[in-house]
């Protein structure tokens, strides 16, 4: 076996960002009085909602933490249909903080988008035995109110009765209710995003549910979905978080729009995922070093009206992702390329994940080349379609005139045999190997206590065969990548850091190893 020792190196340079303050989450928000009779509850259930949260971690958040202890706070998970239920013993119905304590959730999946909920929701104990958790309660509990006038602000501002505001929006049809929350959560998850500090997702998606909040507490009346967002309290926000709010608030309104009803969300909200995946594009394009432009603002709201003015639905792309014994994966991420948009510089690469049937689908808006790549797992080989990647072309009008015409392409994989960090001895034609760390003397060499990134995604892009991949680091920041065709490889990184290059490999017929830091 021919063994090349070549040695490339990517400086990583971290952003290293202190943030004050204790705990997981600042909950102190809500100026809480004890609920009446909320000790004669035995449990407590109830909906999470963005959509319907399906597997997500809830819980009666006692110490005011902002992260669920099982071992001493009612704690359960939603099923898929975002129920759940808490069971309430008497040690919890005697803890100071139960009559003045908040329900909140994270994680799991969005079963209308089947997207990763990567935010977090909360909804006051408010003494009842069921209690809906949404983006609205979200917001009465976020704000420096006593409950019932936070509860009356928020449904004043939004327009909705108040005795719905803490309903569940798609149980009783209120579709007015329903797509004015979605559209905060969206705009909230663009600014989770945008927010390139050391926070966790769910930890940054409460500041800025508690700063919109607190910019909503000087307003009167009904305000449009844009003034909401643009309301935002700036303080504790940083930069580019607040460079970013024009778009969010942009964004917010074409969410709001999309959804006509409660029935058909799915539909709705995959194609509100195609709004949000063209904001995030323009957040990665602009970079948020400044406010990102009116002109910029303009073009995104173009494409949406674009999209919004097609012939309904062009074709839906679906599939599923599965091994070649016909077992489904589940939360696996299908990219779609648009290689028309891309090429105008209009945006286009989107994703979705498989759900638990390991189904996924994207909706087309216009005819044009499309190409979808299944990301891998480190050392997972995608056998079919072969050898990765597939453009699909939507060049024919016939083909696409008919709304809900259909392309299907199932992917297939060989289940991964290596393990992360190592430089195994494979069949495969060459092995990437590394870590990802902070050179902080600057001698592109890894020295004992320089930061490792831990979780941290390694994207690699097959050129010559298509393929799109994403092994992750382990806890040393160590990760590998076997490469079963000869071709030429893109190598990236999403750590949360800047990086000084691309680095393209030749992968020659011999076995090689190519370990790079």
């Amino acid at each position: 076996m021919k063994l090349f020792n070549q040695q490339l190196i990517l400086t990583i340079f971290a952003l290293m960002l202190i943030s004050c303050g204790s705990g997981e989450d600042d909950n102190s928000s809500l100026i809480k009085s004890p609920a009446s009779n909320s000790s004669a509850t035995n449990s407590i259930s109830g909906k999470a909602i963005d959509g319907y949260l399906s597997g997500s971690t809830v819980c009666l958040d006692l110490d005011d933490d902002g992260v669920c202890s099982s071992d001493s706070e009612p704690t359960n998970k939603t099923d898929n249909t975002g129920s759940y239920t808490l069971t309430l013993s008497t040690n919890h119905k005697a803890h100071s903080n139960f009559n003045k304590s908040s329900v909140i959730v994270y994680g799991g999946t969005d079963i209308d988008s089947n997207q990763s909920f990567a935010g977090k929701l909360k909804a006051y104990n408010n003494g009842n035995s069921t209690i809906h958790i949404t983006p609205t309660t979200t917001l009465i509990d976020s704000m420096a109110l006593p409950y019932a006038d936070a509860k009356a602000k928020i449904a004043d501002t939004f327009g909705i009765d108040e005795a719905t505001i803490e309903s569940d929006p798609i149980a009783t049809n209120n579709a007015t209710l329903f797509a004015k929350a979605v559209a905060v959560q969206r705009a909230v998850d663009l600014l989770v995003n945008a927010d390139d500090s050391t926070d966790s997702n769910s930890t940054k998606a409460n500041k800025i549910m508690t700063a919109i909040a607190a910019g909503l507490k000087s307003k009167t009346g009904s305000q449009s979905i844009d003034t909401i967002i643009n309301s935002i309290d700036k303080t504790g926000l940083n930069s580019k978080t607040q460079n970013a709010l024009k778009l969010a608030a942009q964004l917010a309104i074409a969410t709001k729009d999309t959804y006509k009803d409660v029935t058909d969300r799915s539909d709705y909200a995959k194609i509100s995922d195609t709004y949000f995946q063209d904001a995030k594009q323009v957040i990665i394009d602009n970079g948020l070093t400044e406010q990102i432009t009116d002109a910029e603002i303009k073009a995104f709201e173009e494409r949406v009206q674009q999209k919004e003015h097609s012939d309904n639905i062009k074709a839906t792309i679906k599939g599923t992702v599965k091994d070649s014994d016909g077992k489904a994966y589940a939360n696996r991420t299908v990219f779609l390329r648009d290689n028309v948009a891309i090429g105008n510089g209009n945006g286009g690469f989107y994703t979705t994940q498989t759900d638990d049937s390991g189904n996924y689908s994207f909706l087309i808006f216009s005819k044009g080349n499309y190409t979808l790549w299944l990301k891998l797992i480190t050392d997972e080989q995608q056998t079919a379609p072969s050898p990765g990647g597939k453009n699909i072309v939507f060049n024919d009008t016939a083909e696409i005139t008919t709304a809900g015409s259909v392309t299907t392409m199932d992917f297939v994989v060989k289940k991964p045999t290596q393990s992360v960090g190592t430089c195994p001895e494979t069949e495969a034609k060459a092995i990437f190997c590394g870590k990802v760390f902070a050179d902080k003397n600057g001698n592109n060499e890894f020295d004992t206590g320089e930061q490792v990134f831990k979780n941290a995604d390694v994207y690699v892009q097959d050129l010559d065969n298509g393929g799109f991949y994403g092994p992750t680091t382990d806890e040393n920041g160590d990760y590998n990548f076997a490469a079963y065709e000869v071709g030429k490889f893109k190598i990236w990184i999403n750590a949360h850091v800047s990086y000084q290059s691309n680095v393209v490999l030749p992968v020659e017929s011999d076995k090689s190893h190519y370990p790079f830091y």
